[in-house]
């Protein structure tokens, strides 16, 4: 597996995959119309090749990986109303913590900063991490399905 110059692995959020994939629920078969939930999850996690004890610098690390998600996300047309942050520390175990918002959103600054502030909430860490992930659920899609495009509107006059 490549590491960049951070030191840091990219790998999927799913099994089997391949370094740098995207973990997506979006598939080509799957239409929804504009405003339609979805309960899957986009996300994308890296492993550490050295394990990080500090707040600071694994605060730094979740930038990448919120610019990640909210660019794929945008480029998809989804965007979610719940952040989640997975964090594996040293001896594999693994906490995970979410938050939901009242508006979805595939911003990278809505996404780093709910995803920062819910690391801040676990910290200190109980052991050092290893993996730190940033996902997104909670979907809505941003563009009109194909079945409501171009149907004519009844106007009511009213």
């Amino acid at each position: 597996m490549k590491t960049g110059p951070s030191g840091r692995r990219d790998k999927a959020n799913r099994a089997g995959g391949k370094a740098g994939d995207f973990a997506s629920s979006v598939s080509p078969s799957n239409e929804l119309g504009a405003e339609q939930e979805q309960s899957e999850i986009d996300g994308m996690e890296d492993t550490f090749v050295e394990d990080i004890d500090d707040l600071e610098r694994a605060t730094a690390e979740l930038r990448p990986l919120a610019e990640k998600v909210s660019r794929y996300s945008e480029a998809q047309g989804i965007s979610g109303k719940t952040v989640t942050v997975k964090i594996k520390y040293s001896d594999f175990t693994q906490a995970m913590r979410s938050r939901t918002g009242t508006v979805a959103s595939a911003n990278m600054a809505d996404v780093f900063d709910a995803a920062s502030g819910l690391l801040a909430t676990v910290y200190p860490f109980k052991r050092s991490v290893r993996l730190l992930g940033v996902m997104l659920s909670s979907l809505t899609s941003d563009q009109p399905s194909d079945a409501t495009e171009g149907q004519p509107q009844l106007d009511l006059n009213l």
